[in-house]
């Protein structure tokens, strides 16, 4: 809500109008979802009784697609009409104008967060959102500055894709539950299916296209010593599990900030930390490029594979999981090397890195979903 009304310029009474329609639609939002949850807690207790009755189970499967149905409905409205709203409070032809910027933003929002609930698995992001992000944002305005040019042709060119995307992906998850409704056995029709996973998957395809292209030309607008956190950004987002802080960095900063360390032992550490980085830097490359062969090998099974198709893929998935057990193996000896020279007094104080969830990890990654 603070970023629309910085994206339409809104003077302090605009902004507060907007703030309180924001919190009367996120209430009516937050009532929804509790009814939601309620709903489909009580089918899953009903499914329960009728354990074993696959009939039963199957037509209340269809029901709960339904209820997720009417709720992703009526808060699609919601988010409209406060989208509508904001344009009604607009004072000039300037600030109805910069609206336009916000209708493009809900539906490029709306198109990532699709992408992810439709199995996109590469990742799909928001480079304007990444911009904002950084240490030193980039504000997308009509600027001078060839980065926040670069963004706006971006948000232009990236609108075409992302509205008929939507659209989709509302109609084609529709007329799945609707299909499953009509289905006797409750199963969709292959080819249906099919159809619209080729559809979308074409859509993502293009809007994958262009998000490559920006990402070069916002970096080459970027100055020289900018660069590196803009290739951190987008990794971190498109890669979280593989880029986010990890166990190795949560060390690193535990052991430095102990008030004891010596000028000796802070300089093995920085050294460690530095090759940790170049050797890490080799690993995430050789995951990512495994992750991206298991997705493309993913893409090209088909209920007519045989079984060359399926070890290729069998491999790819082998191949990947080695590569993220190579990470995970490189982590941990440097966990150690960077605990090595403390005394044992010192390591001592150090709490225990499990290498299990990080709940601050998981949180950063779910933000804005």
């Amino acid at each position: 809500a603070d970023y629309y009304a910085d994206l339409m310029g809104l003077d302090d009474l605009q902004r507060e109008i907007a703030m309180e329609l924001y919190r009367e639609y996120y209430g009516q939002y937050r009532d929804l979802a509790v009814t939601m949850r309620d709903t489909v807690q009580q089918m899953e207790d009903s499914m329960k009784d009728g354990e074993g009755d696959w009939e039963k189970i199957e037509a209340m499967m269809v029901d709960m697609m339904r209820v997720a149905v009417a709720f992703f409905d009526r808060v699609l409205k919601l988010g409209d009409q406060y989208i509508e709203d904001l344009g009604a409070i607009a004072a000039d032809e300037s600030q109805q104008t910069k609206h336009e910027r916000v209708v493009r933003t809900r539906t490029r929002e709306l198109a990532v967060a699709m992408s992810t609930m439709n199995g996109s698995e590469q990742g799909t992001i928001d480079l304007i959102q990444i911009a904002r992000r950084l240490e030193t944002p980039i504000f997308a305005a009509d600027s001078e500055d060839p980065a926040e040019a670069a963004l706006l042709a971006y948000e232009v060119e990236i609108d075409a894709v992302s509205g008929p995307y939507v659209t989709r992906s509302i109609e084609a998850f529709k007329a799945m539950v609707d299909a499953m409704g009509k289905a006797n056995d409750g199963m969709v029709d292959e080819n249906l299916e099919a159809k619209f996973e080729r559809e979308l998957f074409a859509m993502v395809e293009r809007g994958d296209a262009a998000y490559e292209r920006y990402i070069r030309r916002v970096r080459s607008a970027l100055p020289p010593e900018r660069q590196a956190d803009w290739d951190l950004a987008i990794n971190r987002t498109r890669w979280p599990e593989i880029y986010q802080p990890g166990d190795v960095d949560r060390t690193y900063d535990e052991v430095l900030a102990l008030e004891d360390l010596t000028a000796d032992q802070r300089e093995a550490i920085d050294a460690t930390m530095t090759l940790y980085l170049r050797e890490a830097q080799t690993a995430n490359t050789a995951w990512v490029d495994a992750k991206l062969d298991l997705v493309e090998t993913r893409r090209s099974l088909g209920k007519d594979s045989g079984m060359e198709e399926w070890e290729k893929y069998k491999a790819a998935e082998e191949s990947a999981s080695d590569a993220a057990a190579a990470r995970t193996e490189l982590d941990g000896r440097f966990i150690e090397r960077l605990r090595a020279p403390l005394t044992p007094d010192q390591r001592a104080t150090l709490s225990d890195t499990a290498t299990g969830v990080d709940v601050d990890q998981v949180l950063r990654q779910m933000e804005g979903g």
